[in-house]
C-alpha cells in the first residue's frame, strides 16, 4: 500500500511540474485565456499510466520468449508459491529484466503475494535467469520498492 501511495504523490508532482512547463510555455494568443484543467489532466494520465503501458507494451512483444526462463526462476526461489502472471520491465539486445508476481501462503494460512525480479540474458538457446531475487514477501520480510507497483 506504501508503493502504491509513492507512486500517486510522486506522479502527482512530476504531473504539476510538467503541466506547469506546459502551460508556461504555450502562446496566450493561441489559447486565449483558458484554465489548466487539460494540461493537468493530460500530465496525470502520462505519469500514472505511462509506465504501465509500457510494460504492458514490452510484456506483450518480448513475453512470449521469456516465460519459461521467468516461470523456472520463480519457481526455483519460491517453489510452494503458484505464478500469476509476469511482466516483462525492460529489455535491451542481450538483457532483460522481469517482474514474475505470485500467489502462495505463510505456514499460518495467509496469503502472500510474491514479487520475483529476474534478470535475463540471452544465450544461443534463448533467454536464461543470470540473477533471481525476491523483492516483496510478507514471508521473506522483504520489502523493496518496485516501479510501477505490481501487485
Amino acid at each position: 500500500m506504501l508503493r502504491i501511495l509513492i507512486y500517486m504523490v510522486g506522479g502527482l508532482l512530476a504531473a504539476f511540474i510538467l503541466a506547469f512547463v506546459w502551460v508556461s510555455l504555450r502562446s496566450t494568443k493561441s489559447q486565449g485565456d483558458r484554465g489548466s484543467g487539460s494540461p493537468i489532466f493530460f500530465c496525470l494520465l502520462l505519469v500514472w499510466g505511462g509506465p504501465f503501458f509500457y510494460v504492458e507494451l514490452l510484456t506483450k512483444a518480448k513475453g512470449q520468449l521469456m516465460k519459461s526462463a521467468v516461470s523456472e526462476a520463480f519457481y526455483s526461489v519460491e517453489p510452494n508459491a503458484t505464478m500469476v502472471y509476469f511482466k516483462v520491465l525492460s529489455c535491451h539486445d542481450n538483457a532483460a529484466t522481469a517482474l514474475a508476481v505470485g500467489k502462495s501462503q505463510d505456514e499460518y494460512g495467509f496469503a502472500d503475494r510474491p514479487l520475483v525480479l529476474v534478470r535475463l540474458g540471452r544465450s544461443s538457446s534463448g533467454w536464461e535467469a543470470t540473477e533471481v531475487r525476491v523483492a516483496v514477501s510478507d514471508r521473506h520480510g522483504v520489502s523493496e520498492m518496485v516501479m510501477p507497483p505490481y501487485r
